[in-house]
């Protein structure tokens, strides 16, 4: 499969082909390698490897913020 094709995929059908690439033995380097992709362009569309497996991150595309209780008001 080529980058434009990957790309072309919504969220499940890309995590399911990486996770059968990752099923038939393919490391990460190899499968980044097929797709011409980088670890950095895997996590801008919210995919990240661990473990011998690919997983999605719940909000794509969006960066969220948990309050510590220690911020100033203003």
């Amino acid at each position: 499969m080529t980058k434009q094709e990957f790309l072309v995929l919504d969220g499940k059908a890309q995590l399911k082909y990486l996770n059968e690439e990752a099923a038939k033995g393919l490391s990460f380097n190899e499968i980044s390698a097929e797709l011409k992709m980088t670890k950095k362009d895997f996590e801008k569309f919210g995919l990240y490897y661990v473990k011998d497996k690919f997983m999605l991150k719940p909000m794509r595309g969006y960066q969220t913020t948990v309050r510590s209780g220690n911020e100033e008001n203003i």
